[in-house]
């Protein structure tokens, strides 16, 4: 309730007691939690966005069964989050070297993260140099396009969700995660966000090709794809989709447009040859 139209961020996820669980599977569903302390019975709002952290059961993750088992949340509670990804903690030698330099250079430069005094910020001018923004700027700018657009789904991107959707549902049934109508609404919700970081108040085609890419890089990470468990929502030759985050290298600016429309010509394409109708294309079948 105290994170209301805010970010409630939740360590230690798993070690809710059973009535926590209950208290945040009402605010994740309906966004509200119930109260009833001395005689007073109410309802809070609590209309927030919640980025939660856990440890598997065990302290270890076993590659081999799946999230469900690994979290042992359970599937009604898990299907609440629109992205879940696993991160696991293994030695690669490029990886360690990237984690061990940026740690030892937050320690050279005097000041570390966010919390750099301001004339150690404008002296080193990172923000400049890199092409990031600061932090009070992107706090500024998610503010005012949150409150600024109500973005409306354009056809062209309603199309791609559902052939996304209904692909996973065909796909889906050898012991997966069983892919609901949340699915579809994460689709919708993510997709109307990354309108508003764009800047627009329609969801184009674009918009629908990122968050599909985006999903695809959580099921990457919670299906055990690298793991040889099976788990994957497509069965194209080359799961070109599947990519897990951990791995992912952002390209440098000047090529990311490019980068993203050899991604998006490959997924339109893939669906293509998929031979997967929309709901239009359906009603005229019937």
């Amino acid at each position: 309730a105290l994170a209301d139209r805010g970010v409630c961020c939740i360590d230690e996820f798993g070690c809710m007691s059973k009535e926590d669980r209950t208290s945040i599977h009402e605010a994740m569903e309906q966004q509200t939690i119930s109260v009833a302390k001395a005689g007073i019975i109410a309802k809070l709002n609590a209309r927030a966005s919640v980025v939660a952290v856990m440890n598997p059961a065990g302290g270890i993750y076993d590659e081999n069964i799946s999230i469900e088992q690994n979290s042992r949340l359970g599937s009604p509670l898990l299907s609440r989050f629109d992205l879940i990804f696993v991160m696991l903690d293994q030695a690669e030698e490029q990886r360690d070297v990237n984690i061990a330099h940026f740690l030892l250079q937050q320690s050279i430069i005097p000041g570390s993260a966010y919390d750099r005094p301001l004339d150690t910020e404008t002296k080193f001018k990172e923000d400049d140099i890199n092409g990031h923004w600061s932090m009070e700027k992107l706090r500024s700018y998610v503010s005012t396009v949150r409150e600024k657009f109500q973005p409306t789904l354009t056809p062209e991107a309603s199309d791609l969700l559902y052939k996304h959707y209904n692909l996973c549902r065909q796909q889906n049934g050898d012991g997966q995660t069983i892919v609901t109508v949340r699915f579809l609404e994460s689709l919708m919700r993510l997709s109307q966000a990354h309108a508003r970081l764009m800047y627009r108040d329609q969801v184009l085609l674009d918009d629908a090709v990122a968050v599909i890419l985006l999903m695809e890089c959580s099921a990457a990470s919670s299906t055990g794809i690298y793991s040889g468990n099976g788990g994957t929502s497509f069965d194209f030759d080359d799961c070109f989709l599947h990519k897990s985050p951990i791995d992912t290298e952002f390209p440098p600016f000047d090529q990311t447009d490019i980068y993203f429309a050899n991604e998006k010509q490959s997924l339109l394409q893939k669906y293509e040859r998929s031979g997967n109708g929309s709901p239009n294309h359906q009603g005229e079948q019937m």
